[in-house]
């Protein structure tokens, strides 16, 4: 800390992301599930899961990561639980690395995926993007409430899943 007179300065500190949470808890049991079955990135890992009574955060950062160049494109494939509800989808990368996901980071969103299958897009990675570590968030959510008009939020949901990972 450098003091000169009645100023003072320290170094910002950063902020965390925010740990995710479900407004209503999970639903619907291993029979009727809501979350995420898998996630791709091209070739670079494939995470899947399963679903869980009380789990509904899985911080990947520290153990599933992709190397990627800037100007690179990858297909991104989310496919959500079970086979009987449809789900909304989101994924947003912090590119400025500032610990929040903002509408401008969302490189990939879908109101409603049909029950039993996936959605896959192309995400490019900015070509003037430079090297470091990057936070992907991914959401897959019981799709009623984003189908009729609510934003996705990388904080909050109403039952589903987040995962996150670094690129």
């Amino acid at each position: 800390m450098l003091f000169l007179g009645v100023f003072s300065f320290e170094k910002a500190k950063a902020q965390s992301p925010c740990t995710p949470t479900n407004q209503y808890g999970k639903c619907c049991g291993t029979t009727y599930p809501i979350g995420a079955a898998e996630v791709k990135f091209g070739s670079l890992f494939t995470q899947t899961n399963s679903y869980s009574a009380t789990q509904n955060y899985y911080d990947y950062f520290g153990t599933v990561s992709a190397c990627v160049t800037a100007g690179s494109k990858h297909a991104l494939t989310l496919t959500p639980l079970g086979s009987t509800y449809q789900h909304g989808v989101c994924a947003w990368i912090d590119w400025n690395n500032d610990n929040t996901f903002q509408s401008g980071e969302i490189v990939m969103s879908y109101t409603t995926v049909n029950a039993g299958t996936s959605k896959t897009d192309s995400i490019t990675i900015p070509s003037g993007q430079g090297a470091g570590s990057y936070r992907m968030r991914v959401l897959m959510v019981y799709y009623y409430y984003y189908s009729t008009g609510s934003a996705f939020d990388p904080c909050q949901s109403y039952y589903g899943d987040y995962l996150d990972f670094k690129i």
